[in-house]
């Protein structure tokens, strides 16, 4: 799950976690906004899970807040 809550004063923020043996690059940009709107390797979800990546593999996550 990725659901961000950051300051006015934070622009953008990457995390890097390791989960199930897979790699999650999380990349936070602050738009000013209410609710994260995600894409998992580039491609548009709905809500805020991000489904699991196969173990071995890197999925970039960007939310927009």
């Amino acid at each position: 799950m990725v659901d961000p809550c950051i300051g006015a004063e934070v622009p953008e923020f990457t995390v890097t976690r390791q989960i199930r043996g897979a790699t999650y690059i999380i990349e936070v940009t602050n738009s000013g906004g209410k609710g994260a709107k995600l894409t998992v390797d580039g491609v548009a979800i709905e809500g805020n899970r991000v489904p699991y990546a196969a173990a071995g593999s890197t999925a970039n996550v960007t939310a927009t807040v």
